[in-house]
């Protein structure tokens, strides 16, 4: 039973990840067409502005983002032979 939770935990972990990255792809991809417009189009230099700084925001939040997901990785294979140990059947 444990080793099932554990199992289903890892797989809702990936899935998890696997939409934050899709969402980071489709944020960058929108970040990338604002500041090509702000290139193309007349705007105002405080649109230019604030879309640079949305994009910088960004970009720092997504390295802390995956500094704190480098390190739950490591966390977790830190733990994972104690984790294994626990799922084996006592003899």
């Amino acid at each position: 039973m444990f080793q099932a939770n554990i199992s289903v935990a890892v797989a809702c972990r990936h899935k998890t990840r696997q939409h934050i990255t899709q969402l980071v792809k489709d944020t960058s991809d929108k970040l990338k067409q604002a500041s090509e417009a702000d290139h193309r189009v007349e705007v105002s230099a405080t649109k230019k502005i604030a879309d640079a700084k949305l994009a910088k925001d960004f970009q720092a939040v997504l390295k802390e983002f995956q500094k704190a997901q480098r390190l739950a990785v490591e966390r977790e294979a830190a733990y994972a032979p104690f984790i294994s140990q626990a799922g084996l059947p006592q003899r």
